[in-house]
């Protein structure tokens, strides 16, 4: 027969083996986060671009498509646009999610940036490092960027990104209009 002590030592076991990370790279977080609040768009996204081969755990033989599928990107129409969009990706995914609606959009006359939430796009130990608030600023220094290039300033996002850039038109007077895919909305009201 089992002891309780025996069960007790056993959960204990699992517990602290579960508590513990492995030694893979993946699980040890980079010493911190890429800044995003420089004062143009091309800016960040060299440095970005920069930050994600410094710190990504690569998966494949392929580095320069990694840090390409994770690098944020903007797509100009051939004329000035008058419309632009900031697209946010969801929770594990990457700026290159939006490609094929972004191209759509540009060819359309938008102008489309997709922006690469902190935390993401190098090892998953880094998920850690982000708070909200991370994720909030980075977005409203990025609307207001876009704001200052374009007439109409309208926001998209997937998933966590739909969230997190409807949460930002509430305060945001500039946004003329949300794009939002799959959001997890919860309706509060009962009909």
């Amino acid at each position: 027969m089992i002891s309780r002590l025996s069960v007790l030592l056993f959960i204990l076991f699992l517990l602290t083996s579960c508590a513990v990370p492995p030694d893979s790279a993946g699980f040890q977080p980079s010493e911190n986060l890429p800044r995003y609040d420089q004062e143009s768009f091309d800016q960040y996204v060299h440095d970005t671009r920069a930050w994600i081969a410094n710190n990504r755990v690569f998966i494949s033989e392929d580095r320069d498509l990694e840090i390409q599928l994770n690098t944020p990107f903007e797509l100009s129409p051939d004329k000035p646009a008058k419309r632009g969009i900031l697209l946010v990706h969801g929770l594990g995914a990457s700026p290159w999610y939006f490609i094929d609606i972004a191209t759509a959009m540009a060819n359309d006359g938008w102008l489309v940036r997709s922006i690469l939430l902190p935390g993401h796009g190098t090892r998953p130990a880094d998920l850690m490092l982000p708070d909200n608030d991370d994720w909030e600023k980075i977005i409203a220094h990025h609307a207001k960027l876009l704001a200052a290039e374009v007439d109409e300033l309208w926001l998209g996002g997937f998933s966590t990104g739909g969230n997190l850039v409807t949460s930002h038109a509430f305060t945001d007077d500039n946004v003329d209009g949300l794009l939002l895919f799959s959001p997890g909305f919860y309706p509060d009201t009962h009909y």
